[in-house]
């Protein structure tokens, strides 16, 4: 039987964190999976960590050779994938819920005009230590107060550089996610039309660790890897053209992953790039907006592009 859900995992050196990102992925309760971990090329034990699961574990596969960064190597998993549905984890990164799989499996099964389904997203420090939910989503927690939330985002700021976040969160992009986060929303805001609707307001990204999406929908709205080209802050291409084309997602309003915060100098190194990036996601999405108020009407459309639902816009809704 095929996997439903494919896990690409693109690592490079990674002995420290990854005997603990798989054992987040095999005490799932839902066993209709596969992970398919992309090395580039490791020199230390990783390789030899791998092997010693795949012994045990068949849906569990090791690609490794030469690559041009993460990108590179999602994209080379995302060509040998066998599942219906992909999500992406990073070494040194999680779950928190041993039943995110299977409930991501049941939303996706109960509605099938679903293309994409994402949880809560917690941060942790490299040591390990949970920091809680990532600021971002937090509010999306049942009876979580914004009191919580900037607790949590306190907490963030005294484990790295409060200059250097600063930085990056003064930006417009970053203020109107901040800005999202202290709206108390229903769960029903973050479900299809109602999630577009959010989008076109916030422009908040679904978390890109935690996200099931359909394979067929991600080769669709994403570029590929272009050899040569560095590949930083990709995903949003997709996030832009994933919402914008009418595909449907849903949020499941429980913890679903982890993500460790590095002290690396990669942010800092490519900053300009990244913000400039985001930048012209927000202009895309300014146009975007423009664009419906101008035609009045949005089409949704399910995995195959089959349209499903017209949305009338109203002066209210941009």
């Amino acid at each position: 039987m095929k996997p439903k859900i494919s896990i690409i995992c693109p690592v490079f050196n990674a002995e420290k964190f990854i005997r603990e990102t798989i054992e987040t992925i095999i005490p799932q309760t839902y066993k209709n999976w596969e992970l398919l971990v992309m090395d580039g090329g490791s020199k230390d034990g990783t390789i030899s960590i791998i092997e010693q699961y795949k012994k045990e574990y068949p849906n569990i596969k090791c690609f490794s050779e030469r690559d041009e960064g993460a990108w590179d190597a999602a994209w080379k998993g995302i060509d040998r994938v066998e599942g219906e549905f992909i999500c992406f984890m990073y070494a040194s990164d999680g779950y928190v819920n041993n039943e995110w799989f299977q409930k991501c499996a049941e939303a996706l099964d109960t509605d099938p005009s679903l293309s994409l389904v994402w949880g809560i997203p917690f941060d942790m420090t490299e040591e390990g230590k949970m920091l809680g939910p990532h600021f971002a989503y937090a509010q999306f927690l049942p009876k979580r107060t914004l009191a919580q939330t900037i607790r949590t985002y306190g907490l963030l700021m005294k484990r790295l550089d409060p200059r250097k976040i600063w930085r990056i969160l003064k930006n417009k992009e970053y203020h109107k996610i901040s800005s999202a986060a202290s709206m108390a929303l229903k769960e029903e805001a973050l479900q299809k039309k109602e999630w577009f609707l959010y989008w076109l307001r916030t422009g908040l990204s679904f978390p890109d660790a935690n996200m099931v999406v359909s394979k067929k929908v991600f080769v669709d709205c994403t570029p590929r890897h272009v050899p040569g080209r560095r590949a930083i802050d990709t995903l949003h291409d997709f996030f832009f053209n994933f919402n914008s084309r009418g595909y449907f997602a849903k949020c499941l309003p429980i913890p679903a992953n982890y993500g460790r915060i590095h002290a690396t100098q990669a942010t800092e190194r490519f900053h300009d790039e990244i913000i400039g990036n985001r930048e012209r996601y927000f202009r895309q999405l300014g146009d975007f907006g423009k664009e419906l108020k101008r035609r009045g009407t949005f089409s949704f459309v399910d995995k195959d592009k089959k349209p499903i639902q017209n949305l009338i816009f109203h002066s209210k809704d941009l």
